[in-house]
């Protein structure tokens, strides 16, 4: 049976000598956690040839990575690269520089901010935060009874998050 892919995000890694690596991964659920898949495609312009190299990293629930899909692109690199270790570690630096969107909550707490101008009440600047939230930050998830919630408790939280993001070095 074929699973389901979703959260599926591309790594563009570009070389010193203009060589360009693509990663292509996703995530499917199991019958006892999830997964994440990788496949590298390394392009060769000179051939015409593309060589692809998988790799997986399973999980029970949940990662302690700093980015999504750190582990298994690490995977794919060091299968991909194999005892080239000079060529690991660029890929894998520069992986890292791509996976690192922590730059992107000060842009968001910002959008956010702006949001206050625009809106007329509260539900609107609730709407509109939690709306850029989900729009400006990859992985993030709110509580199945987020609808729910009165909007004063959806303020209080959201205000949390905004603060936080503020903060974010």
């Amino acid at each position: 049976m074929a699973n389901k892919k979703y959260n599926e995000r591309n790594f563009r890694l570009l070389s010193d000598d203009k060589k360009i690596i693509v990663v292509n991964c996703w995530s499917e659920n199991t019958s006892y956690g999830f997964r994440h898949l990788a496949v590298l495609s390394d392009i060769n312009h000179e051939t015409h040839t593309t060589i692809q190299t998988k790799a997986k990293c399973t999980y029970y629930n949940r990662t302690w990575e700093s980015y999504t899909y750190q582990s298994v692109l690490k995977n794919v690199i060091d299968k991909h690269f194999g005892k080239d270790t000079e060529s690991v570690e660029r890929y894998k630096a520069k992986a890292d520089e791509l996976g690192d969107e922590s730059h992107l909550f000060k842009s968001v707490a910002m959008i956010n901010a702006f949001g206050s101008l625009l809106t007329d009440n509260q539900k609107d600047k609730n709407a509109w935060d939690k709306r850029m939230i989900e729009a400006g930050i990859s992985g993030v998830s709110f509580p199945d009874n987020w609808d729910e919630l009165p909007e004063e408790e959806k303020t209080a939280r959201l205000q949390k998050v905004n603060e936080l993001m503020k903060e974010n070095k």
